[in-house]
Parts: structure tokens; C-alpha cells; sequence
């Protein structure tokens, strides 16, 4: 009898918690129901009390990583995906992407770029979607276990995404890493696993991967984007001087023109999408 990959992760993660360890393994992504209407929501953050008590408790929490968004609003979409920038912002630029691949890796610069031009500056925001490719299953589990962390702690995703990226630079990119990974964000793993092998909730990687075959995602790097206000703020194909860019990852001056366009209101029609020229971008 063939069993499952969701009850295959179960049997996993109950094992793993006996052990205290992860074994490498990956799994098919399968396609599970996504929301429609995907729109961001903030994240709630705590406020300390104005009290003497505050530089106390600020010392006592103090966290082991230094995290270069910290100054940047974050937020996570209707299913789970996780979302940088001005929830006001009019363009959400949203990227599908694997750690493991190398154009990703390659395209990464770009994205850092465009975070600390248009998303730190709240004239856009930035989703990151996993779509395993190069990675296959291992990003699959990889990524829904840095949505699991993401859970234990709102905003350490973002340096976690960094750390993942330079981990499969470095080609120490496997399931048992991400045990040394918690610890090094001060994470609570034995947490993570359960996350993973809760009864009936879809893994962040298949969620992702279904939302991206529905956009025509075929490779990665892939963008789409989304404008607040227009279209119930559905990602449908990036296209700027009437060009789509579906595949690959668009330069910089691509995603800066559209952050301009959605400022002044200038928003392609998503139904036109078909019958517009497709420019590739970084090979996939």
C-alpha cells in the first residue's frame, strides 16, 4: 500500500520528536486548495507596557541574530505566504523562487536591490513564494519548515530567507540542517516539527507551488505582481511597456518601472495578458 506524503510526514515528525532529530527527506508536492483572494494582512506586534520594567525585558529578549528588516513592516497573505513592505503600498512584487536554484541565487542580488530601493522606502511590497525546482522535495520541506518558523516568531523569516540562500550557496543544504538552523535563530525545533505534521493543514511549499502553476509558473526565478485596489488584488503576469515578463527574473529597471507605473495609476489590464509578447528574463 502506498502511503500518503502527508501521513508520511506525520509518521516523520513523531519519530523525529522521539529522536530529537530530522532525517533528510522530501516528499511530492501535491496540489491543495489555495484562497482566493489573496490580500496581506498585517501582522500584529506586541507593545512593551511604559513602565520601568521595559529596559529589563528588552535585554532578556534580546535576539542572537542581527536582522537587516527589522525596520521593515512585515506581513502574511490569507494563506500563509509571507509579505514585505507598506501594506498601502499600490504594487506587490511577488517572486516564486528556490533556494537551491542557481538563477535564484544569481537573481538574489536584484531582489535585495529592489528591497532596499522601493520596499524599505514603502513604495512597494515584496511576496516570497517556494516553488521547488532545483531543490525539488528537499525545498519543499526546506520552505515549509521556514513557514513554521515564521510562525514561532513573526519577522524571522526575512534573515532565515537570507541564511537558507547562503546554507545552499555553500552546499549545506539538506533537511538536517535546519535543526542547527533553529538554534542559531533561537528557535524552538521540536515546535517546527509539530508545525509541520498538524492534521489537515496544507505544507506552506504545496500552497505555494499550486498558486504558481495557476499563474503559469514553470521555472524559477519567476515574478508576478499584485496592485492594491485593482483586480480584488489578485497576482496575475508583470507587464511594463506593454511587455509581459513571465519567465526568469526581470532586471531591476523592469520592476522599478512598474513601481512607478502603479504610482501613477497606469495598471494593465490582466484579462490582455495572453496576447502581449513574453520577455524572458534570467534563464529558469
Amino acid at each position: 500500500m502506498k502511503l500518503s506524503s502527508k501521513y508520511m510526514i506525520t509518521v516523520i515528525v513523531g519519530a523525529a520528536i522521539l529522536m530529537g532529530v530530522l532525517p533528510a527527506l522530501g516528499y511530492d508536492v501535491k496540489v491543495t486548495p489555495t484562497p482566493t483572494g489573496n490580500k496581506s494582512t498585517l501582522t500584529a506586534t506586541s507593545v512593551p507596557p511604559a513602565d520601568a520594567t521595559v529596559e529589563a525585558t528588552s535585554e532578556a529578549t534580546e535576539l542572537p541574530y542581527e536582522n537587516p528588516y527589522a525596520d521593515i513592516p512585515f506581513s502574511r497573505t490569507d494563506d500563509g505566504a509571507v509579505v514585505l513592505g507598506n501594506p498601502d503600498a499600490p504594487i506587490t512584487i511577488v517572486e516564486f523562487a528556490d533556494f537551491a536554484c542557481p538563477f535564484c541565487q544569481r537573481y538574489e542580488p536584484t531582489i535585495q536591490e529592489f528591497i532596499q530601493k522601493y520596499v524599505a522606502t514603502g513604495r512597494a511590497k515584496y511576496e516570497f513564494r517556494i516553488f521547488p525546482t532545483a531543490g525539488g522535495q528537499t525545498t519543499a520541506l526546506i520552505g515549509s519548515m521556514a513557514s513554521c518558523m515564521e510562525d514561532q516568531r513573526a519577522g524571522v523569516f526575512w534573515p532565515l530567507h537570507d541564511k537558507l540562500y547562503a546554507r545552499a550557496e555553500a552546499d549545506e543544504y539538506d533537511g538536517e540542517m535546519m535543526k542547527a538552523v533553529a538554534d542559531e535563530f533561537d528557535l524552538n525545533y521540536v515546535d517546527v516539527l509539530t508545525c509541520l505534521g498538524q492534521h489537515g493543514r496544507p505544507l506552506q511549499a504545496e500552497t505555494d507551488t499550486q498558486l504558481g502553476t495557476l499563474l503559469g509558473v514553470t521555472g524559477t526565478p519567476a515574478i508576478r505582481v499584485r496592485y492594491k485596489g485593482h483586480n480584488d488584488e489578485q497576482a496575475q503576469y508583470l507587464i511594463v511597456d506593454g511587455q509581459i515578463h513571465a519567465k526568469g527574473g526581470p532586471p531591476l529597471n523592469v520592476l522599478a518601472k512598474a513601481v512607478e507605473d502603479a504610482e501613477a495609476g497606469h495598471i494593465p489590464d490582466a484579462e490582455a495578458t495572453p496576447d502581449v509578447p513574453i520577455i524572458p528574463g534570467l534563464p529558469v
